[in-house]
């Protein structure tokens, strides 16, 4: 083809026909470049196809990641339901009686609420998103600004949880509990008949255990007859007991976002 072309522009100027083989020449510098715009066309084509896939990729991995974010955010709510309904009682108890009940009940509601749950995140799909610039990949400007502020409520919600837990339930909460030297035993001993079967030696420890408890429910009990003592907990129980519930309801926000969320990948994926 390019010895034909080269062909005749020799014997156009070989034969003086200058205006036409301008004409030619511009007609052949056209060619080029449509064959070049035709070639560029096909390399955003192909382009733009590998970046569909790419699209759908991360879409479709978030989609998993969310699901299984529903699945951390359900024991979240599982966790601060308990830790309610563990607080919740003894405000009741003392808000009604003036005192607490100093019993098995309560020092297990106490064993409850002395522990915290740890909020659980997982953005793998959204990171690698974000950290490899493919976040422009996203091509719907909507969807993409509700992934992005998903995942930033998503972090806040963890650091809420954690800051609250570390300081108001470790710190705080543990403290004033651990004063009145709360602790978790079974006085009705309902186990012990079947331990002294299978082993007497451990029968005769677990007794000795409880007998101590004993003693440990009394001090308990002693140090909870001062109002002061009786002030402070009840302030740590109610200030639990808010952050159960502040947890809580943060938790079915995020759900209810979480599912938001899902709902609009899968119609942009057309599932």
């Amino acid at each position: 083809m390019l010895r034909i072309l080269g062909k005749i522009r020799k014997n156009l100027l070989g034969e003086g026909k200058v205006t036409r083989y301008l004409l030619y020449a511009l007609g052949e510098i056209l060619l080029v470049v449509i064959g070049i715009l035709i070639a560029l066309k096909i390399n955003n084509w192909n382009q733009s196809n590998v970046d569909v896939d790419i699209e759908t990729k991360y879409l479709t991995n978030i989609l998993s990641d969310l699901d299984e974010q529903l699945t951390y955010i359900e024991i979240q709510k599982t966790y601060e339901k308990r830790f309610m309904e563990a607080a919740i009682p003894e405000i009741n108890y003392y808000n009604t009686n003036n005192k607490f009940r100093v019993d098995t009940t309560f020092f297990a509601n106490l064993n409850v609420l002395d522990a915290r749950k740890t909020f659980i995140t997982t953005d793998p799909s959204f990171t690698d998103l974000i950290s490899s610039g493919n976040i422009r990949l996203i091509k719907n400007d909507i969807l993409k600004k509700k992934i992005i502020s998903y995942y930033q409520d998503l972090e806040l919600s963890e650091k809420i949880i954690q800051n609250n837990n570390i300081f108001i339930v470790d710190q705080q909460f543990g403290n004033v509990v651990k004063d009145i030297g709360y602790y978790f035993f079974d006085t009705d001993n309902f186990y012990l008949k079947d331990v002294e079967e299978l082993d007497p030696e451990v029968y005769k420890a677990a007794t000795q255990l409880n007998h101590f408890n004993s003693h440990l429910a009394l001090t308990s009990s002693n140090i909870l007859r001062e109002s002061e003592k009786q002030l402070l907990l009840m302030n740590a129980l109610n200030q639990r007991a808010n952050i159960a519930i502040a947890h809580y309801q943060r938790a079915i926000i995020l759900e209810e976002k979480t599912n938001d969320l899902v709902v609009e990948i899968k119609k942009e994926l057309g599932d």
